[in-house]
């Protein structure tokens, strides 16, 4: 009887074991499964994370790009304001030499008057007093060439 009190307790030790088997093998199996679960997650965050690096580099480079273009048109901006002063200077120095241009010829015109009224007058002081008067719109004929 002591025997088999003592199997029995064996037995209920044995069915206590396989139980606790059992339940670590479940605690296994789910660890197993929230593991699998956990890699797959954390894979595809290594590709989103992978995917945000590529639009990171891309965006860099469209960056890298636009600030390139940028001071490319800020230096031709600043060639075309070097032009425009360099063509505003010349055109008030073309202005300036106009206005003397301008006086020269007036006062050009001034001398070829004067000279006139003294060729005028000395014709008609070498004409005698009695010849006929020309008519005054003929005064003012340029001589013949000899």
């Amino acid at each position: 009887a002591a025997c088999k009190q003592h199997v029995k307790n064996l037995e209920d030790k044995f069915a206590f074991s396989a139980q606790e088997i059992n339940k670590g093998n479940e605690i296994i199996r789910t660890l197993h499964e929230g593991n699998k679960q956990l890699k797959a997650k954390l894979k595809e965050q290594v590709a989103q994370s992978q995917q945000q690096e590529r639009r990171v580099m891309d965006l860099e480079k469209s960056l890298e790009l636009t600030s390139h273009a940028v001071e490319e048109k800020e230096l031709e901006i600043e060639r075309c304001k070097d032009r425009e002063a360099r063509m505003q200077s010349d055109a008030q120095d073309l202005k300036e030499k106009l206005a003397e241009a301008h006086e020269v010829l007036k006062s050009n015109q001034e001398v070829i008057e004067y000279l006139n009224r003294q060729l005028t007058d000395r014709d008609l002081r070498s004409i005698p007093p009695s010849a006929p008067r020309a008519p005054a719109s003929d005064s003012f004929r340029a001589p013949s060439p000899p």
